[in-house]
């Protein structure tokens, strides 16, 4: 078995290492955005298995298989930390459910299967009540389950309560006082899943003339362009929040914001995982892994390309190398009306 997290490829495994593993080998390659071996290509050279951290790809093996319920889990039962015993409890209950769905040539069912989807809700808060109140993990993540069942339930929104802490962190970067808040978040670590600036600052200005006050974030150092093109290019003023935020301090900030606008990345998760209001842009592959479970406090702007901008290639059947956004196809009104149905909603109350 062969478990590559490192370089980004196409070629950092070659394909003869690949015809070099025993009979039926496992290859779970997870460099993201581009695999270290396509996966055509390892089943080419013999593998009987494949994972990427890619959700276009079968089987993918990524964060995006707790997401948000990593996030709403953690802190809704006052985690400070993820700690060792929390990610191997994910681990083992993943595994444990993936086994029953085990099918030839794959690894078992996609994070959109119930069968994942409800019990990773779980998995996450009941993880982290364990390392909370210092029972042994070797009781059973199974026993602690019935604490959080709550949670389990798809139908419905669900989302956690915040500590002072996060909120008067928000406070001092957004003061209370003011205007509805709308947060755009600009960046996701795959290029292709970045909607233009552009359409940020159109609908910033959209959403400001609405009365709402504009905040953008973005939080890894290759954002802050991003969020800088973003606030350069509306005419209304906004506040540029690139890395001056911690992750505690945005949880916070997010719970109190009328709509957040965002590409499809950790934010956004975030922000369903504090109950807010979201509009998302995702590309349609993505959101069967990683869009929000319910409809009544999100919207989607979908982009439908499965043809490379550059090249042509239809990537649902052959990769290319092209980092290249795949969502800059979704129109303006289609991000912007729903921002500001979920903005009226907001001021009603809603």
């Amino acid at each position: 078995m062969l478990i590559a997290l490192s370089q980004p490829g196409p070629g950092t495994v070659k394909k003869e290492w690949v015809a070099s593993m025993a009979d039926k080998a496992i290859v779970f390659a997870c460099a993201n955005p581009v695999p270290e071996i396509w996966p055509q290509a390892a089943h080419e050279a013999g593998a009987k298995v494949v994972a990427t951290g890619r959700g276009d790809f079968p089987n993918q093996v990524n964060n995006s298989l707790c997401f948000p319920a990593i996030f709403r889990g953690v802190l809704d039962v006052r985690a400070r930390t993820i700690t060792d015993s929390m990610a191997l409890a994910a681990a083992h209950e993943l595994g444990d459910r993936m086994r029953a769905g085990v099918v030839l040539g794959g690894i078992g069912p996609t994070r959109g299967a119930d069968s994942i989807v409800s019990h990773t809700l779980l998995l996450v808060p009941a993880a982290a009540l364990l390392e909370r109140v210092r029972r042994p993990l070797a009781r059973g993540l199974h026993d602690a389950i019935d604490l959080v069942k709550p949670y389990a339930d798809p139908a419905v929104d669900i989302f956690f309560r915040l500590l002072p802490g996060d909120l008067e962190e928000s406070y001092s970067a957004v003061p209370e006082a003011g205007p509805p808040i709308v947060v755009l978040h600009p960046g996701a670590g795959d290029p292709r899943r970045h909607w233009p600036t552009e359409g940020f600052a159109a609908v910033g200005d959209a959403l400001a003339a609405a009365g709402a006050r504009i905040v953008v974030i973005g939080g890894r150092p290759e954002e802050r362009p991003l969020v800088d093109a973003v606030v350069d290019g509306m005419k209304a003023p906004a506040l540029n929040l690139a890395g001056r935020i911690s992750l505690r301090g945005l949880a916070g900030l997010l719970a109190r914001c009328a709509v957040v606008v965002g590409n499809d990345s950790g934010p956004l998760h975030l922000a369903h995982a504090v109950g807010a209001r979201t509009v998302g842009v995702y590309w349609c592959g993505n959101v069967i892994t990683a869009g929000p479970l319910t409809r009544g406090r999100h919207r989607l702007a979908i982009s439908w390309r499965l043809n490379c901008p550059v090249c042509g290639v239809d990537t649902t059947r052959t990769p290319c190398s092209h980092h290249v956004s795949f969502v800059a196809d979704v129109p303006v009104d289609e991000v912007l009306e729903p921002a500001l149905e979920l903005y009226q909603d907001a001021l009603h109350g809603g």
